[in-house]
C-alpha cells in the first residue's frame, strides 16, 4: 500500500490549505497526487507521525513542506527510527524556523539560511524567482536542466552533499531592498543537498514552492520530483 501523509496542523481545511494535495488551487499539491496516480499508486492518508513506523522505510521517500509547527521530540524520534532503517526524508523551506529544528532534532547537518536569494541574469519573472542551473551527477538531478524557484533561500550544507545549485549570478538580499550592496556576494549557491544519517537520507530543499501546482508543472521541477516519485518508492506527504 503506497500511503501519503497529510499530517493537519494548525488552520485550513485539508482540501485548501497550503501544499494540501487536495488543493488543485495554486498553492496546494494536487500535481505530486496525480503524479503518484500516473504511477498507478493510490495515495492514502495519515494523521499522525507514528504510521512513518508502518512504512518500509526502505523504499519510502517522505516530503515534509514547510512545516507551521516544531516537531516534537516523540514526533523527531519517530523520523529518526525511520531513517535508522533505511528511509528517506526531503524537507522543504525558505523562511520558517521550524524545518532547522526538526534537522537538528533528526542529526542532518544542512540547515535553510532563511535569507532571500535573487538572481538579476537567470530567473523567470523576475529577480525573485531565479533559475538553479547548476546541477551535480545523482539520481535525483537526472534530467533536470534547470529547477525554476518562488522567492527562495539557500541551503548552508555542512557535511551534506550539493546537488544543485543556483546560478553564478545570484546573491543573498539579506536587508531586503531589492538591490546589490557591497557586502553582498555574488556567486552560486546550494539549493539541493543530500545527507546520510544513520542508515537513511535526508535531501533539504531550499525552496517549498517547487512542490506547489503553479511551479510543479514546470519541466525541470517535474522531472525533479518525478526524480522523486520512482515507480518502485512509496511517497508519503507530511504536513
Amino acid at each position: 500500500l503506497m500511503c501519503v501523509s497529510v499530517s493537519m496542523l494548525a488552520g485550513g481545511t485539508i482540501a485548501s490549505s497550503d501544499y494540501s494535495l487536495f488543493n488543485s488551487g495554486w498553492d496546494g499539491s494536487s500535481e505530486i497526487r496525480d503524479l503518484a496516480i500516473d504511477m498507478n499508486k493510490k495515495p492514502a492518508v495519515v494523521f499522525e507521525t507514528a504510521r512513518y513506523d508502518v512504512f518500509d522505510a526502505e523504499t519510502t521517500t517522505v516530503i515534509i513542506l514547510s512545516p507551521e509547527t516544531q516537531y516534537s521530540q516523540a514526533e523527531e524520534d519517530h523520523i529518526q527510527s525511520f531513517l535508522r532503517r533505511g528511509g528517506t526524508v526531503v524537507i522543504a523551506d525558505d523562511f520558517r524556523g521550524h524545518s532547522n529544528q526538526l534537522l537538528a532534532g533528526i542529526n542532518a547537518t544542512a540547515r535553510i539560511d532563511g535569507r532571500l536569494l535573487r538572481d538579476q541574469y537567470s530567473s523567470t519573472e523576475s529577480p525573485a524567482f531565479p533559475k538553479a542551473t547548476n546541477m551535480n551527477d545523482d539520481p535525483l538531478t537526472e534530467e533536470v536542466t534547470a529547477l525554476s524557484l518562488n522567492h527562495p533561500s539557500v541551503v548552508t550544507p555542512a557535511n551534506a552533499s550539493i546537488l544543485i545549485r543556483s546560478s553564478n549570478y545570484t546573491y543573498l538580499d539579506g536587508n531586503l531592498n531589492e538591490q546589490l550592496d557591497a557586502n553582498e556576494s555574488v556567486r552560486s549557491y546550494p539549493i539541493v543537498t543530500e545527507d546520510s544519517v544513520a542508515n537513511g537520507t535526508v535531501v533539504t530543499v531550499s525552496d517549498p514552492s517547487i512542490f506547489i501546482n503553479v511551479l510543479s508543472e514546470d519541466p525541470g521541477n517535474t522531472v525533479f520530483i518525478g526524480n522523486i516519485i520512482t515507480p518502485d518508492a512509496t511517497i508519503a506527504l507530511d504536513y
